[in-house]
């Protein structure tokens, strides 16, 4: 029998997640930050309780996914102040309900499918969209019956500090 979580609220959105599905695709070997140890990826791992909101972090884990493990993380912009970086994650299932339609982010200049601020200072935000429907690499799956591979894809700045206090 396949585990499923029919219902998760993840901040604007409800989804229905295969569990088993989506635990044979986290940490995936060939995705891009697999085995990753630059400087970014190695904060990432330091920080990322601190840096995602509390909440966040008990719907990612209810949603089976391995915050340590990103399929991608980038910087768009380094300094001794802030951090500001990109990360997706991948997961098995469906969109119920949330956010849809094109947006418009002043703060990384970007057109396209809407991420939901969910903080902003230090600024957080995101979205979560089927992965055919984006540019960014993802694990090797194919989805079975109505459920599809879906990315949670994250652009965050935070201050510097918070990886120095987690070094």
């Amino acid at each position: 029998m396949k585990k499923r979580r029919p219902t998760i609220p993840f901040s604007g959105w409800m989804l229905a997640v295969d569990l088993e599905e989506t635990r044979k695709i986290q940490n995936q070997k060939g995705t891009p930050a697999y085995g990753c140890d630059c400087d970014l990826c190695t904060e990432w791992k330091l920080a990322y309780k601190k840096i995602i909101p509390e909440k966040l972090l008990d719907e990612f884990g209810r949603a089976g996914v391995e915050l340590q493990s990103p399929t991608d993380l980038y910087g768009s912009g380094s300094g001794d102040e802030e951090r500001t970086i990109r990360v997706t994650f991948h997961f098995i299932g469906k969109i119920l309900s949330g956010l849809n339609g094109a947006t418009h982010d002043d703060r990384f200049d970007y057109d396209g499918f809407p991420y939901e601020v969910v903080r902003d200072n230090p600024y957080f935000s995101v979205r979560v969209i089927p992965q055919q429907e984006t540019y960014v690499s993802a694990p090797n799956c194919e989805a079975k019956g109505n459920s599809r591979v879906l990315c949670i894809d994250m652009r965050l700045g935070y201050p510097a500090k918070y990886v120095c206090e987690n070094a």
